[in-house]
């Protein structure tokens, strides 16, 4: 771990205690379900439903290999991997404290957990699918993220970003960053502001829309369902897109 790494991790886990998401063993072990009395558990019915979407989504399909990517204390990852009981699952994070917990709570024979910071990560085999569970704002390029990502994929491989804000244009994305640090600054911590980014759909231009959420806040509130849209990038699409492109 880098002193950058620790930095982060120490203000995150700051940010984080202050808003009390840092859960105990047992509660992180029933996610996503939590206690009713706990101040996030609307935020955690809406995010029920999309892992619910998402498992049932690979349950159908025939991934071998699956990396979960800022996977946090694994809760996601073991879910995956519980879905999934004869696919390896791995759970990469740069967070320390949380990884060590994922392990003390999941020991699913399938999975595993890793310190990962992605760009200096070099597996010895690649992805059938790779996720991206509320944590695509902690990278700054979805492109360069991409580029990675994608050579850690095989050839029919499959990308998945899940729970989190995508602006619709640059100016929506700017007002976002500042009421992020005005956040972070009420919170204690202003120079987190600077890991957390704002991203907008050109950035998934290459990305198709699995769940997209309505547009209306009434609507959404009437369905209590994810505002946050469910996209894929699929190898495969995009090589023939990339093949077809180069005969013209």
């Amino acid at each position: 771990m880098t002193s950058d790494h620790q930095i982060f991790e120490n203000n995150y886990l700051s940010v984080r205690e202050k808003e009390q998401r840092v859960y105990t063993d047992s509660q992180i072990k029933k996610l996503p379900y939590i206690a009713p009395n706990l101040e996030q558990k609307g935020e955690w019915i809406l995010r029920t439903k999309t892992t619910n979407r998402f498992l049932n989504y690979i349950q159908k399909q025939d991934f071998k290999h699956v990396l979960d990517l800022g996977c946090g204390n694994g809760w996601f990852t073991h879910l995956i991997a519980k879905a999934l009981p004869n696919t390896s699952v791995l759970g990469g994070d740069i967070n320390q404290m949380e990884l060590d917990q994922a392990t003390r709570c999941f020991s699913n024979a399938n999975l595993n957990f890793q310190f990962i910071d992605v760009f200096d990560f070099e597996p010895d085999q690649q992805f059938d699918l790779i996720t991206i569970n509320a944590a695509i704002q902690y990278f700054p390029s979805v492109a360069q993220l991409l580029t990675k990502v994608q050579s850690l994929l095989t050839e029919h491989g499959e990308f998945h970003v899940l729970d989190s804000p995508v602006y619709n244009d640059a100016n929506k994305a700017e007002e976002a960053r500042q009421r992020s640090i005005a956040y972070y600054s009420k919170m204690g911590v202003p120079e987190l502001s600077n890991s957390y980014h704002h991203h907008t759909w050109q950035d998934f231009s290459t990305f198709d829309v699995l769940y997209q959420p309505s547009k209306n806040k009434l609507v959404r509130k009437i369905k209590n369902d994810s505002p946050f849209p469910w996209l894929r990038f699929t190898m495969a699409i995009n090589n023939w897109a990339e093949s077809d492109r180069t005969k013209i």
